[in-house]
């Protein structure tokens, strides 16, 4: 169940990782940021690999690794596809729906720091600890 309980745990959860890690995440619900941790090691455009993950998500509804290979990972053809703007969307893996147990989006998990691939296994992480708290 996606509620103030289990947002606040995951968000632990992600912070407690991110700084083992040196990883920035994002935990988005409801059109904004509930959760948010950059440390001040990486570079400042993690911020906006974070945006421009989440921003995938929620257009598609999808994993952002599964829209990179819907898309053949062929990052222009996607922005002329879907008339996007590269600084607002990306292909780069590392960002997941939360899905409710409705079947719903309730939120998007998204890591930056790492490789793509290894964000991406965060993040399916942050999703697993997530669904275990139903």
């Amino acid at each position: 169940m996606w509620n103030s309980e289990t947002i606040n745990a995951l968000s632990k959860w992600l912070l407690e990782k991110a700084i083992a890690e040196e990883i920035a995440f994002e935990l988005y619900s409801l059109n904004h940021c509930v959760s948010m941790y950059c440390p001040v090691t990486l570079a400042k455009d993690k911020l906006s690999w974070l945006s421009r993950k989440r921003n995938t998500v929620l257009r598609f509804q999808l994993n952002s690794q599964d829209v990179s290979e819907k898309n053949k990972n062929d990052e222009n053809a996607f922005y002329k596809k879907y008339g996007l703007e590269p600084s607002e969307y990306t292909l780069t893996p590392g960002s997941v729906a939360i899905i409710d147990s409705q079947g719903l989006m309730c939120g998007v998990v998204t890591i930056t720091g790492k490789t793509p691939q290894e964000d991406h296994e965060i993040a399916i992480e942050a999703k697993a600890y997530f669904e275990s708290l139903k």
